[in-house]
This record gives C-alpha cells, structure tokens and sequence, in this order.
C-alpha cells in the first residue's frame, strides 16, 4: 500500500537507545528474511535483485511525533558511497506504543506494511506470526511503490492512479509467486479461480479461503489461528481473482474489474 505525503524525515540522528535500536532490528529481520528467501531461491528476477541489493543499504527508522508532525526518526546513518540507492526500514515492534496519530495509520484488517514515498521509507505493522515467503512478497510489493514514485505510470493524472499503482504492485507481486510456483501453490490457485468463479455466479460476491490445511502447503511456516492465515488467504483469493478476470474478459474490462476490487478489497 503506497501511503499519501503527510510527514518528513529527519536524517538527523539523536543519541540512539542502542536497546531500542536492538530491538527494531530483531522485528526488522523476519522481514529481511522474507526478502532473502525469494532473491536467493531459484527465481531469477533483475528487478528483484535490485531491490534486495537496495534494502541491503536499508536505515533503521522509528516512528514519532515532533512538533505535532508524524516523523520517521533515523536510528542508523545512511550508508556512505550508495548514492540514492537506500531505503528507510520502519518496523513496529509494538503498535499500542505509537502515537495515536501513527495507530491510524495502521487501521485496517489489510495493513501488513505502507511505503512512503516522500521519504523513501516502508513502516512494517507488528504481526510475528507472518510466513516467511508472504512477508518477502508483501515487502517487495512496497518496494514496488518505490519505483512507480520515482517513475510515475502512464496516467498519473487519473483519479484512478492511485488504484493502477496498487494493481501494478500486485501483479508483480503475483508474477513472483507464480514463478516460483511453491508446493501445492498451482493446484490450490486453479481450484480457487473455480471457487470464486462459482460464488460470483451464484451469489455475485466472494471471499477468501481460510482453509489452513491448503494455505500450509504453499507457506509450511504458517501458524494456526494466527493473522498469517487470514494474510495468506487474501493474497491467493485476490490472485485467483485476477487470474480469473483475466480469463474472463477482455484485458479492458478485467483492468477495470480489478481496480473496482482493490478499491473495496485491497489496499494494505
């Protein structure tokens, strides 16, 4: 989910809590491994690549207020000799400490992580209990938003822009997953593109499959009764979804069918 501009940056550092700044990057790694399992594993993307070598130059950031204004702190310098190519890591460790102005920013059953393109920064919610495979997509997901804010898409004027830029993120976050097709990911896809197909015909509407046993075959680290689940289910019923929009209609109409759902759906 690619946030609006509404705080500054301050590159600037304090003195640093070294326990504080220990314990961003321990809710900072599960993210950073996610990341490393999809760049290391047999899938071989040059845009991927890119971005792992970006957040190997990552910042370790906070969330504050200062003067009334949402700030994202730096706790880390920038690395020297990288030029622009950084990029600001926000992980909430526990989100009933934020401000109340930040906690609104987490609103919603969705919200995994939001980029922020003004300040080149990715604020990651709390959740531990996140499969290792699905946090390395929903991080490369927002770094996508990285590069549609620097290279804008065709129709930036659009008010729709903001929801092709979250389509676009989908789809190459669906291009990863479907190229590195994980056990079980193939039959369970083709069988949820019937599913949802079947309850559009008969009830107009859809929904995600919460069946655990399925979801563990594609994420083997996923915990029962955990938001995992409930993550898992939406990216593989919003990517069934768009397969079978595709499959259904002319690539005109599916685009819009697919931006009529992330309206109501898919934001994260």
């Amino acid at each position: 989910m690619c946030a609006p501009s509404v705080l500054i940056s301050s590159p600037e550092q304090k003195r640093v809590d070294t326990k504080e700044l220990a314990e961003a990057r321990k809710c900072l790694q599960p993210w950073l491994d996610g990341v490393d399992l999809i760049s290391k594993s047999k899938l071989k993307d040059e845009e991927v690549s890119t971005y792992a070598s970006i957040i190997s130059n990552h910042i370790v950031g906070k969330p504050v207020m200062e003067k009334g204004v949402k700030n994202f702190r730096h706790l880390t310098s920038i690395p020297v000799n990288v030029g622009d190519a950084w990029i600001l890591l926000v992980p909430v460790c526990n989100s009933e400490s934020l401000p109340t102005e930040w906690k609104k920013d987490m609103l919603g059953v969705n919200f995994l992580a939001r980029h922020y393109p003004d300040v080149n920064a990715i604020l990651f919610e709390p959740e531990q209990n996140l499969p290792r495979l699905l946090r390395g997509l929903v991080f490369l997901h927002e770094m996508r938003h990285g590069t549609q804010a620097r290279f804008p898409m065709n129709g930036n004027n659009d008010p729709n822009y903001e929801f092709y830029r979250e389509v676009d993120a989908y789809e190459f976050e669906f291009g990863i997953l479907d190229r590195l097709n994980p056990t079980g990911y193939r039959s369970y896809l083709e069988s949820e593109v019937r599913r949802v197909g079947d309850d559009f015909r008969k009830r107009g509407v859809s929904q995600p499959n919460l069946n655990y046993t399925l979801l563990k075959q594609i994420f083997p680290d996923l915990i029962a009764s955990s938001k995992g689940v409930g993550a898992s289910a939406t990216v593989i019923f919003i990517r069934a979804t768009f397969l079978l929009y595709d499959r259904s209609f002319s690539p005109d109409v599916a685009a819009r069918k697919k931006i009529e759902m992330v309206k109501g759906f898919g934001s994260r």
